[in-house]
């Protein structure tokens, strides 16, 4: 179910595993933007004049993927943008193309490693900062 913390305050979204993706905005979710729009955007409507949703990659530690694939040092993975790559593409992308051919990393690419506990599985909420 979706949820909010004081970890992870913000506009309410709802987390959908494979299979489980529901063509339905759900009535928390409309009443979540609402109230948002409400509290930031007063002099707007809050009522939706269309509701839609779109799919994006997520990790379990909501941070991305730089790193060679295992086995396949040649295969660099650059992925799992949690919603947020989009603004990072640039040092994303360089820091994807310094893997590939064997340069300088242009920042350090240790916390996006594959092999990292965050992606090892287990209880996805409790690996969350």
């Amino acid at each position: 179910p979706p949820r909010r913390t004081a970890a992870r305050p913000g506009v309410l979204v709802e987390r959908f595993g494979p299979g489980k993706r529901s063509l339905v905005v759900g009535a928390a979710i409309v009443d979540a933007n609402k109230r948002f729009v409400e509290a930031f955007f007063p002099h707007l409507d809050p009522a939706p004049f269309l509701n839609d949703h779109c799919l994006y990659t997520s990790t379990p530690d909501l941070d991305y993927v730089i790193d060679a694939v295992p086995g396949f040092p040649n295969v660099v993975l650059a992925g799992g943008g949690s919603g947020h790559a989009f603004k990072m593409g640039p040092a994303i992308g360089a820091a994807a193309a310094a893997l590939a051919l064997g340069l300088d990393h242009p920042f350090d690419l240790s916390r996006f490693k594959i092999d990292r506990p965050g992606l090892r599985g287990g209880d996805v909420d409790a690996q969350r900062p």
